[in-house]
């Protein structure tokens, strides 16, 4: 009964710490493209969701897989509440909860124009990296201390293709060797988040050595939305996952939006 009333045991308790505190930036990185380097895929059915604004528990699915696809539908007893998803050429955004529940998409070259002009609380990029999947340049990052003990701060400032100036922070455990958070800020407006991400309960996949977390929450301060996901079993690299699971959806009386067209219009003007 204590063991059930502590909750999962620590994996990584019993294990030398793998990352010295004096890493540099090369080993850090090095480290974590390992992990990357093994996941191709991963999907969870029956995530246990929780949404800003919506005051019931709602579940859901998520796929994410290289090559940009991913995909997660958030669902409650009326239905689907939150569909969210990306391919090779574009990705797009659904929320019933919205005032005008249209599906929004733009195609990937206008994703930075998208996200600026119309607040869209939907970084395709970042989120692939948040979830594991996309791999890291130690030429691009500078290594700084974390906030917390034993922890250390990737950093990487990048300006978007419409001008916009956005800071990156990845926090890293060095003992554990995983990322805890991911973070977006706005560098040109008073250092406001843009977008977070912060893992936890952490697990080591037996088959795979893969490591992955079992709870992500995810926070657009400026959308005013944000969501909390906890994964009970996760496949990694499942055998196939249907191609339709990457095509956005055709919603009956739902107008869909293109928002690299509507960005565009509304810089003309």
């Amino acid at each position: 009964m204590r063991s059930w009333l502590r909750g999962p045991a620590d994996p990584f308790a019993s294990q030398p710490c793998v990352l010295p505190p004096d890493a540099t930036v090369e080993q850090v990185v090095a480290h974590l493209n390992q992990n990357v380097d093994r996941l191709q895929s991963w999907r969870a059915h029956g995530v246990g969701i929780r949404v800003k604004g919506i005051p019931f528990p709602l579940n859901g699915d998520l796929a994410v897989q290289k090559g940009r696809r991913l995909r997660l539908m958030v669902n409650s007893i009326g239905g689907t509440e939150v569909d969210l998803g990306s391919n090779e050429h574009l990705f797009w955004f659904w929320a019933k909860q919205n005032k005008q529940p249209h599906v929004y998409y733009a195609r990937h070259e206008d994703a930075d124009l998208a996200v600026r002009q119309l607040n869209l609380p939907f970084e395709p990029q970042w989120l692939m990296e948040a979830f594991g999947l996309s791999p890291y340049d130690f030429q691009q990052l500078r290594l700084q201390p974390g906030m917390q003990p034993g922890t250390v701060q990737l950093v990487s400032d990048h300006v978007l293709n419409n001008g916009w100036q956005v800071r990156q922070i990845v926090v890293v455990d060095l003992c554990r060797g995983l990322v805890r958070e991911h973070t977006l800020w706005d560098s040109a407006r008073n250092g406001k988040i843009i977008a977070s991400a912060r893992l936890g309960e952490h697990f080591i996949d037996p088959q795979t050595g893969v490591v992955l977390p079992r709870r992500i929450e995810l926070d657009w301060p400026q959308a005013e939305m944000s969501l909390a996901m906890e994964f009970g079993a996760i496949q990694v690299n499942p055998p196939a996952l249907p191609e339709q699971l990457w095509e956005m959806p055709v919603l009956p009386q739902t107008q869909a939006v293109n928002l690299g067209r509507s960005a565009r219009a509304s810089l003309d003007d």
